[in-house]
């Protein structure tokens, strides 16, 4: 089960033999971390901290365990967002409006299948360019969402899909491959294709003027993976044979290397209306680092929840970043950060490893976990 931080639950314990008859409910209550969550002698429970714990019951030789995730106090709610059919669901964005995007398992195959999600509707099919499978990775707030698909010939194209429209093939540089990663409120959408010479290349598409390369050199490997309202885009370029670089550009100012932790590697995932640009970075002993970079402040390292690694995803115009961070048990957590708090697991549905992808400005968060049944979910943490 799942306990937010300063909440009490009742527990109650049946205790019956082989044949199901009843033998008592006299049990005695105990936490195995009670930093975590304390248990009274009438079993309730009571949230301390951030973290998982097993609630014990015991009856003469026998013992029951309940297993409870308590949520930090920044976490005023958690839901699962269900999923297309039985399979596994991830939610990748989320606008203003709470509208939240991903893709879900389908069929006996479990193709990925793009989805949107409303409070209301709950997780309703994007459709495909024709082909098995569509992934949707971004929602502005006109409600305009972008991902890939296959084609009927198998192709990966990016799309753009409205309301009105449906799904519309955005095409590409050339090649068989091409991805849509960002659409902002003017329409205009960044990723990456493959050229006729097999090279991928990042690119901007406008309804004016189609899909254009950002102008990296031909032989140059890049990918864009975030657009801002004022046009900023991120992403990584290849600088070396065994090296990229974040990088962040504008129509004025063109493309800017804004390095990296120490390590040869790194990749901006994000941009807020401020240009303030998180990602991740290999570091000088080669760990991978979640980043936050500004120009006051440069690149900062914001490590990690107690394992080697760590990536952000999203930013909101606040500052706040979301991402995904190894725990001490190795397992991946969903986390939140802020100047003033620093690096927060959010936790998950009760049963292990949680991914944060994004950040609304109201504060809602869309990611992945594991619930308590071991399903891999679509998941929204409403942030307080």
């Amino acid at each position: 089960g799942v306990l937010l931080s300063g909440e009490r639950v009742r527990l109650r314990a049946r205790v019956v033999d082989g044949d199901g008859n009843e033998l008592g409910s006299a049990v005695s209550w105990s936490s195995k971390r009670p930093q975590v969550a304390r248990v009274d002698a009438g079993g309730q429970v009571t949230g301390l901290a951030a973290g998982e714990v097993e609630i014990i019951a015991r009856f003469g030789v026998g013992e029951g365990v309940a297993r409870i995730q308590v949520l930090p106090s920044a976490v005023k709610a958690i839901a699962d967002l269900g999923a297309l059919g039985t399979g596994m669901s991830l939610a990748f964005d989320v606008n203003r409006m709470g509208r939240a995007v991903g893709w879900s398992a389908v069929g006996e195959a479990h193709d990925p299948r793009a989805f949107s999600w409303t409070e209301a509707s709950g997780p309703i099919s994007l459709g495909t360019l024709g082909g098995s499978q569509s992934f949707a990775h971004s929602i502005n707030d006109l409600g305009q969402v972008v991902g890939l698909s296959r084609t009927a010939e198998g192709d990966a194209h990016p799309f753009l899909w409205t309301v009105a429209r449906g799904m519309l093939d955005l095409g590409t540089l050339g090649g068989r491959y091409a991805v849509a990663r960002s659409v902002n409120d003017a329409g205009y959408v960044v990723g990456e294709s493959e050229t006729a010479l097999g090279v991928v290349h990042a690119f901007i598409w406008r309804a004016a003027t189609g899909m254009i390369e950002l102008g990296t050199p031909s032989r140059v490997m890049s990918i864009a993976v975030a657009i801002n309202a004022v046009g900023q885009v991120v992403g990584a370029v290849q600088v070396g044979p065994e090296a990229t670089h974040a990088f962040v550009w504008s129509p004025a100012a063109g493309f800017e290397d804004i390095g990296t932790l120490g390590g040869p590697t790194s990749i901006a995932r994000a941009i807020n209306d401020r240009g303030e640009i998180v990602g991740a970075s290999t570091t000088r002993s080669g760990d991978t680092h979640a980043f936050f970079w500004s120009r006051r402040r440069g690149m900062v390292d914001l490590e990690t929840l107690g394992g080697r690694s760590s990536q952000a995803f999203g930013i909101n115009r606040q500052g706040q970043v979301v991402g995904r961070s190894e725990r001490p048990s190795g397992e991946p957590g969903a986390f939140l950060w802020t100047a003033e708090l620093g690096l927060v697991d959010l936790g998950g549905l009760g049963g292990g490893g949680s991914e944060a992808y994004a950040i609304s400005e109201d504060g809602i968060v869309v990611g992945r976990s594991v619930s308590s049944a071991g399903a891999k979910r679509a998941t929204l943490w409403v942030i307080g």
